[in-house]
């Protein structure tokens, strides 16, 4: 039969619970050491990101949204310094979109100004004013067909006064018996010509202008010229 163990002392016991405990107690020092970083990282971090949020982001933000309000408040003191001419007499000449100034006629010594007056100029007969009235179709019989064949021509006269569409009105019955009058007189032969149509409006800014005298044709445009 196999003998027990003999049981330590007391003494010996209390030792190897010494020893036990002293072996513990380092372990637990690195342990706590190990996580020490990761404490400290997360109790700084709200105190890092307050302190970049105050003294970087937050004044880097405020300087972006006061430049463009400070150009805002500079445009219009800029506008008044440049968009307005003063003259000599403290005169302003406002500019437009486009730069450009809206600056009075000069006027000479006697008071006239250097633009013309159009409307004068239309009642003095200015060439370059075209005044345009329309004429109704004129249809005759050409000359030595019996009938068998007519002339259709439709035109408008052109003038350079204000009042000549009026007196074109006011005349019409004449100016279409004088065309009718002119067309009846041309043959077959005559319309075969070249260059007759030149020779026709020719023709017809005579017998126009008996009729109109004051205000009259400076020339014709014939729309339809037509021989059926």
């Amino acid at each position: 039969m196999a003998s027990k163990p003999p049981t330590p002392p007391p003494a010996a016991a209390a030792a190897n619970g010494a020893a036990a405990a002293g072996a513990a107690t380092p372990a637990k020092t690195s342990a706590l050491a190990a996580w020490l970083p990761l404490i400290v990282t997360l109790t700084l971090m709200p105190v890092l990101a307050w302190a970049t949020m105050n003294f970087l982001v937050l004044p880097k933000l405020q300087k972006s949204l006061a430049k463009p309000a400070a150009e805002e408040a500079a445009d219009p003191a800029e506008a008044d310094a440049h968009g307005d001419k003063s003259d000599s007499h403290g005169k302003t000449e406002k500019a437009d979109a486009h730069g450009k100034t809206d600056k009075p006629a000069k006027a000479d010594s006697h008071g006239k100004t250097d633009k013309p007056d159009k409307a004068a100029a239309a009642k003095k007969g200015d060439p370059k004013t075209k005044v345009l009235a329309p004429l109704t179709k004129v249809l005759v019989n050409v000359f030595g067909t019996g009938g068998a064949r007519y002339l259709i021509v439709s035109m408008t006269l052109v003038g350079n006064t204000p009042e000549f569409k009026t007196k074109v009105e006011e005349n019409k019955d004449q100016l279409l018996d004088a065309a009718a009058s002119t067309l009846a007189s041309k043959s077959i032969t005559d319309l075969e010509r070249l260059g007759v149509r030149n020779q026709i409006r020719a023709e017809l800014v005579t017998v126009f202008n008996t009729v109109l005298k004051a205000t009259p044709v400076q020339e014709i445009y014939l729309t339809e010229f037509a021989v059926q």
